[in-house]
């Protein structure tokens, strides 16, 4: 084969992945929400940001921990995830003014979940009043909400595996600041494309990523076939718990003095449920700290022990980090009961 056949092949396979490539961009710009996983990466990178995209998702969601594998360990459904004109995921109950906060992560904005299945809106179903949804932004933003200016109660939550000092020393204490909304809308959807990481969109680069999740089906299948969970690990240190206590009491007293009702919940992780090897003080490592925060005068709900007598229930994703409607159906209860009388 000579050097002009070796150059007609060269430029087949380029002008070919060429064309894969200006064409499954194009399909992105048209319809965006088909080349994602999940709602939150949708929303950050283009309902957020671009002017006129839709503030919801109603589509097919993988869990994050699925994507090294294509065919093992998927569990993919239909979730409806809708925000307000700011970012701020829909309630249950629309009001002008909430009397309840909960703040937290993509735990409490509801990763993994429809509408109508995250705490707050559970919360709010069982208590039969007004509860927003601060997922997603800093507390001192959502505090100085409109909406938020009469509220009473703020329940600030923090997944198990980030409640030690170096994360809890980032929160801060609270401040006043400027309200910002979590939404931005400062580009076209041509900018958002051109500002995002072309293995999104990219058809080539999509079937490179393809064959690597094949390589992790071959040595899933190595190894045995599909585990039941999956799980993100962590470990907590005895000697840290005076100052996570110190930090955390510091924060409510902070809250106080603005005079808002202040309680603390850390969210149980996963493995503390159902892995055989968590070592038995991170196990009960949430039951300890909340009866040290009690001790501080620091409200602080324990969701692990109903936790525990309900595991068989199946409380989180089998193959996410996050608990599922069923783990905030529980903790909603738990909540409205300790904390409300509800």
């Amino acid at each position: 084969m000579n050097s002009t056949s070796y150059l007609k092949i060269f430029l087949t396979v380029t002008l070919g992945f060429g064309a894969l490539h200006v064409g499954s961009l194009l399909a992105f710009l048209y319809t965006p929400q088909s080349f994602y996983h999940a709602p939150w990466e949708y929303f950050g990178d283009i309902a957020y940001r671009v002017e006129g995209a839709p503030m919801r998702w109603e589509a097919m969601e993988y869990q994050g921990q699925t994507r090294g594998n294509f065919l093992y360990y998927q569990y993919g459904h239909v979730t409806t995830v809708t925000t307000d004109a700011d970012g701020f995921r829909t309630r249950a109950v629309e009001a002008e003014s909430y009397p309840v906060l909960v703040y937290g992560d993509s735990t409490i904005f509801g990763a993994g979940l429809s509408d109508e299945e995250t705490l707050p809106w559970r919360l709010a179903e069982i208590m039969e009043t007004p509860v927003f949804n601060g997922g997603r932004t800093t507390l001192d933003n959502v505090l100085a909400h409109p909406a938020l200016a009469g509220v009473e109660v703020v329940i600030d939550s923090l997944t198990e595996r980030n409640v030690y000092p170096r994360i809890l020393k980032k929160r801060g204490l609270p401040r006043q600041v400027a309200y910002q909304p979590i939404t931005r809308k400062d580009m076209t959807m041509p900018q958002a494309a051109g500002a995002i990481p072309p293995q999104r969109f990219s058809l080539p680069l999509i079937l490179l990523k393809t064959a690597e999740r094949l390589a992790g089906d071959f040595t899933t299948w190595r190894k045995g076939g599909e585990e039941p969970y999956r799980f993100l690990r962590h470990r907590v240190r005895p000697e840290e718990l005076d100052e996570t206590v110190a930090l955390i009491a510091a924060r409510s007293r902070g809250m106080e003095a603005r005079g808002l009702r202040y309680v603390f919940l850390p969210v149980p992780a996963k493995q503390t449920l159902y892995a055989e090897d968590v070592d038995d003080y991170t196990r009960n490592f949430i039951p300890t700290l909340v009866a040290r925060l009690r001790a501080e005068g620091v409200e602080a709900v324990d969701l692990v022990t109903p936790f525990q007598a309900a595991k068989d229930e199946g409380l989180f994703f089998p193959y996410d980090t996050h608990w599922n409607a069923k783990g905030t159906d529980l903790a909603a209860r738990v909540m409205a009961e300790q904390l409300f009388g509800k």
